[in-house]
């Protein structure tokens, strides 16, 4: 579905992306697009979270747009709340902010860029990339696996085919009821999902709709993105991961938690901030660079 988009920079448009999902999408300041950044948000958040992220990428250039999906079950879209049988569910609704993006924005190339859960679909999205409009994905702070213990993991496991509607709260960094808030059948369904990028072994019968562990590779450039005092995702499992699915590179930031591009409580910017707004930019400019285009800043606003 399409609709009108609004010119004017900082206005965020919200439309339709496909049937029972909402997005929003930033047009770019320039009259021609050259690259679309999608946008894929976590557990219990919504498309406008990474707001701070879209700006950053929009301040880089004025031919570059972004596209913000609700997922299925949070924000606008359709969906019960915490939970899904499958993150197949999730993939298609990534699926279809790419496509959305790739009709909006016709010969634009496509990065994707998520955090935490959302950077988990975005591996997935570049161990699949089914669209020939993917150009680069980066991937923060990444679920790679569920933040408790691989017993209590093998125990949640088996609640969600026992109980699946059952809520429960896993995340140990939540600072606010909508993070990490899910049910069992959730909790089983990320564990499966985790288990094809992490190469551990699933629980029958969950299988690898990607395919074999050891076979997954990213088909894209893509880059990774983490926290050193990240309390959900360790460097070295995303080195590990980053490593074998054959990532471009990983960026880790010192003393910065699982959201660098996010104020605290007080209002405050993390350290690293900037620095991670710039290696978003720079994997845009490899964008641009493979297009044969140079930058040309934004001119500033207000």
């Amino acid at each position: 579905r399409g609709m009108a988009v609004q010119k004017t920079r900082r206005v965020a448009a919200r439309v339709a992306l496909g049937d029972a999902l909402s997005g929003v999408v930033w047009d770019a300041r320039g009259a021609i697009v050259h690259v679309v950044v999608v946008v894929v948000h976590g557990l219990g958040d919504h498309c406008l979270y990474q707001a701070s992220v879209v700006e950053a990428c929009l301040e880089l250039a004025d031919s570059v747009a972004a596209v913000a999906v609700d997922l299925p079950g949070h924000g606008d879209s359709a969906g019960p709340r915490g939970h899904v049988e499958s993150f197949d569910t999730y993939d298609a609704a990534v699926g279809a902010a790419i496509a959305f993006a790739a009709r909006e924005f016709q010969d634009a190339s496509i990065a994707l860029f998520g955090t935490s859960m959302g950077g988990l679909l975005a591996l997935r999205a570049a161990a699949r990339a089914t669209s020939s409009s993917l150009a680069a994905v980066v991937a923060s702070a990444p679920m790679l696996r569920l933040p408790v213990s691989p017993a209590t993991t093998a125990l949640l496991r088996a609640g969600g085919w026992l109980a699946p509607s059952v809520s429960v709260t896993v995340d140990p960094a939540a600072e606010a009821p909508r993070h990490g808030v899910c049910t069992l059948g959730w909790l089983r369904a990320a564990a499966a999902a985790c288990d094809e990028l992490a190469a551990t072994e699933p629980g029958p019968p969950d299988g690898f709709p990607l395919g074999a562990p050891e076979a997954v590779r990213v088909k894209v450039p893509t880059t990774l993105l983490v926290g050193t005092r990240d309390p959900i995702v360790a460097v070295a499992e995303v080195r590990a991961v980053g490593d074998r699915l054959g990532c471009e590179s990983v960026l880790a930031y010192d003393g910065s938690g699982h959201e660098p591009f996010a104020l605290d409580k007080r209002g405050r910017p993390d350290k690293n901030r900037e620095r991670y707004f710039d290696d978003i930019q720079g994997v845009l400019v490899a964008v641009l660079e493979r297009r044969g285009l140079s930058v040309t800043p934004a001119p500033p606003v207000g």
